[in-house]
């Protein structure tokens, strides 16, 4: 599946170097003729996207803002679809049901701030144009590339949480 994506993200950027390239031969400004066409995409994306989920996964869309999360009790799969803004999920004090609970994140443009407790057993993967990873007192910067974590207890637990985020810009904090 990540493959697949990926290689939809090649394709895309490489239509957009023959759309540069194209524009500049012809001395169009490019802003003006591609604008409609993001934002008609982004729309189809925010319309379409829930859709494309398996039945049995809860889903959040938000265009603009903030979407808070506190978990107190048990988690199902979800998937949030966030346009601009920023995710605020606070896995302290949830209980796991048995077997990999999956949560995937989708946004353009946000921050993205995940609280585990000491023993939580999780995995992230993000996958980002540009993103930022702030970890304890560490920071790493990322360009066109993946970002990967696992908790020390994620491959023991027999119950455990899988974040999938997917972004253009996005700012990850892990406490």
């Amino acid at each position: 599946m990540l493959a697949r994506k990926s290689l939809y993200f090649g394709t895309g950027l490489m239509v957009f170097g023959l759309l540069v390239f194209f524009a500049e031969l012809s001395g169009e400004n490019l802003f003006w003729v591609l604008t409609p066409y993001v934002l008609i995409g982004l729309g189809l994306l925010f319309l379409i996207s829930p859709t494309l989920l398996p039945s049995n996964m809860n889903h959040a869309v938000q265009f603009i803002g903030e979407y808070r999360q506190y978990y107190s009790k048990s988690i199902d799969d979800k998937a949030i679809f966030l346009g601009i803004g920023d995710v605020d999920l606070d896995f302290s004090h949830v209980h796991l049901p048995p077997g990999e609970t999956d949560l995937k994140i989708t946004c353009f443009a946000g921050g993205i701030c995940l609280k585990f407790r000491n023993d939580f057993p999780y995995r992230i993967q993000s996958r980002a144009f540009v993103s930022e990873v702030r970890e304890d007192e560490q920071k790493q910067e990322f360009i066109v590339d993946g970002f990967e974590k696992n908790s020390r207890l994620y491959a023991e637990s027999d119950s455990r949480l899988r974040i999938q985020i997917l972004s253009f810009v996005s700012d990850i904090t892990i406490s």
